[in-house]
């Protein structure tokens, strides 16, 4: 990986750790998992919905 790439790949995972995004209900969810990973303690919220 070049220089370039990883210093714009470390502004990117900072800039998400410092302002999260996509963490909102979604209010017409049908769906809904979770899980999590034990190793580093990362959680994981899945909402969607499905057209009949």
């Amino acid at each position: 990986m070049s220089d370039d790439l990883r210093e714009l790949y470390q502004e990117v995972i900072l800039d998400h750790g410092k302002n999260p995004r996509n963490f909102h209900e979604h209010d017409g969810a049908t769906n809904e998992a979770r899980g999590n990973n034990p190793l580093c303690g990362d959680q994981l919220g899945d909402l969607s919905a499905t057209r009949r």
